[in-house]
């Protein structure tokens, strides 16, 4: 193989290394922002640190800027792809302190709701599944009667889809900020604290049975 060939292999190899990278940002960034997963969000902050230090190491060396690359629509694709994910945490961020204090002044209420939730779904579930269900029964006398207030104005935050109601922030907030509910990591589904003990200790007595039938 000559070595023109070489390189341009390597630049093909590149090419799809890039393509994957955009992808698999893509779609971390969409779960965080569905989820608000703590370990979506340290992906999402080295993959977009990473991303920042190629660019810049670049533009730095070659005094010009990365849209000039010989693939400058794809690092542009990335560049953008990095601002987003700066833009999205910190609109996250800035997003929890005011939902932090709403949620101080309410919180118990939106506890005891996200609470009936989860015990009338019958097992741990995922923010959107919660989100749901209290969609589909907030007019019941079960949910009225928590009290918690539904926020029914559209959320201004870009980094949720367009429309979103507030009271479904408020919601995804709680299971976050309360000690009372776990996210399952494995699963991405919450459930109660006291069922995640439960559950481990479970899980450990099955492991001990495998080993002493072994």
């Amino acid at each position: 193989m000559t070595d023109k060939a070489r390189t341009e292999l390597k630049r093909k190899d590149w090419v799809n290394v890039r393509s994957m990278i955009l992808t698999c940002c893509g779609e971390i960034l969409q779960s965080y922002e569905s989820n608000r997963c703590p370990d979506d969000a340290t992906s999402l902050r080295a993959l977009s640190k990473q991303i920042d230090t190629l660019v810049e190491n670049f533009e730095e060396k070659s005094g010009t800027s990365i849209n000039m690359a010989r693939s400058g629509k794809e690092w542009a694709a990335l560049k953008k792809l990095s601002e987003d994910i700066a833009a999205s945490l910190q609109a996250e961020k800035e997003r929890e302190g005011d939902t932090k204090k709403h949620v101080a002044r309410g919180g118990c209420k939106t506890e005891a709701l996200v609470t009936l939730a989860l015990q009338s779904l019958g097992g741990p579930a995922t923010t959107a599944e919660i989100q749901d269900w209290v969609d589909r029964n907030k007019d019941v006398n079960s949910v009225k009667a928590t009290g918690a207030h539904m926020n029914e104005n559209a959320t201004s935050s870009f980094s949720r889809p367009e429309g979103t109601p507030i009271w479904k922030i408020t919601v995804a907030s709680c299971l976050s900020s309360s000690a009372k509910f776990v996210f399952n990591r494995d699963s991405r589904k919450w459930c109660f604290s006291s069922d995640a003990g439960r559950s481990q200790v479970h899980e450990g007595d099955k492991s001990k049975r495998r080993r002493l039938s072994e």
